[in-house]
């Protein structure tokens, strides 16, 4: 069942994704957070190779933010020209990393260095979560929301109207908002949804229905450009363990809807700040101290080529030859991957209708 070096997983056993994949998926039926930001530290937290853990949860957002596309498209719920404006933007930021990456030789640096990016991650987003949750609990009202452009927009050129979220806003704000987010997700392999749905609410002038679809569709089409771009450096995804983490987020979403909907929300954000502040403690205390059980593999600092080359000598016969095509042909590799969770995704989404329909309804 393991595509890799066993070396390469977690101590913990490989049915520790699915729990893994539920925490994620609670997180994201409540706050809509989960992804690069708790999946990914807690896969390397518990001792999955950070190169691996970094493509594969690419294809884990690449499924879970088509799942919520789908939804909202039904309720005609997605601005596509301000998604558009994004992604190419996005598409800029992923060129940008790509050179950083393979011309300057940064990349790795940027890897050993991925634990620390992770924790101060999981810090910012505890202490943003636990500020919102002291605001809500002084004012529990909350003004109105300033539906109009904010005063800075109107100097900018380049304006435009994106009917479909009812807003007028210079194209270049969208544009810089996808090279930052290009950026991100190469670097850190998700957690586009912490900095999208924010900063599409801000934009936007108010939170919606539009700004939630606008979001998952881009978050979606970035993570399968990141996902097929990072692999010309062989950072591949597994795919069984895609199929774990989807098996416990999938669960994990559903129980994180129903907390939101009989729980209040400023108890929900507070108990999620501390979650994450104390992820962020254990993951740094694990760093500091080297925990033999929960840190990943003496080999950490190993390229992504020669971690498939030492993969292929320990492999099963029925995995050396995808190995083989893998190492040869990485990019296409990733898009297959990328297009066979889609499919699949979508295929449950109808049926799963289908059936809703016919004996829900």
């Amino acid at each position: 069942m393991l595509l890799f070096d066993p070396d390469f997983y977690p101590h913990l056993g490989f049915m520790v994704f699915i729990p893994i994949g539920f925490i994620g998926g609670v997180f994201s039926g409540i706050i809509g957070l989960g992804g690069g930001v708790i999946i990914t530290p807690m896969m390397i937290y518990c001792g999955f190779h950070p190169l691996l853990a970094f493509p594969t949860q690419l294809i884990h957002s690449v499924t879970t933010n088509f799942v919520g596309y789908l939804e909202y498209k039904e309720k005609s719920s997605v601005d596509y020209k301000l998604s558009l404006v994004v992604i190419i933007g996005s598409i800029i930021g992923i060129i940008i990393k790509f050179v950083v990456y393979n011309y300057f030789e940064m990349g790795i640096a940027i890897l050993e260095n991925l634990h620390y990016d992770y924790i101060f991650i999981l810090f910012a987003a505890g202490m943003a979560l636990l500020i919102q949750s002291i605001r809500l609990l002084r004012s529990p009202y909350q003004s109105k929301v300033n539906l109009y452009m904010k005063d800075w927009m109107i100097f900018l050129p380049f304006h435009y109207i994106f009917n479909r979220s009812r807003v007028e806003l210079s194209i270049l704000i969208p544009l810089i908002l996808g090279v930052m987010m290009g950026l991100f997700v190469t670097v850190l392999g998700g957690g586009l949804s912490l900095f999208m749905m924010p900063a599409l609410t801000y934009l936007l002038g108010r939170p919606s229905k539009v700004v939630i679809g606008t979001g998952k569709f881009t978050v979606f089409v970035i993570s399968i450009m990141a996902s097929i771009v990072v692999s010309y450096n062989h950072l591949v995804p597994d795919f069984m363990v895609v199929v774990f983490l989807l098996i416990g987020s999938i669960s994990g979403m559903r129980v994180g809807r129903l907390f939101k909907n009989q729980i209040s929300k400023n108890i929900l954000l507070l108990l999620s700040s501390v979650f994450l502040l104390g992820l962020a403690i254990l993951f740094f205390m694990s760093v500091i101290h080297h925990s033999d059980y929960f840190a990943p593999s003496p080999r950490f600092k190993l390229s992504a080529y020669v971690l498939l080359e030492e993969s292929l000598i320990v492999a099963d016969k029925s995995y050396k030859e995808i190995l083989k095509l893998i190492i040869d042909y990485p990019m296409r590799y990733s898009a297959v991957v990328c297009m066979l969770f889609a499919a699949g995704t979508f295929l449950f989404v109808y049926f799963k209708n289908i059936i809703s329909r016919k004996y829900i309804d």
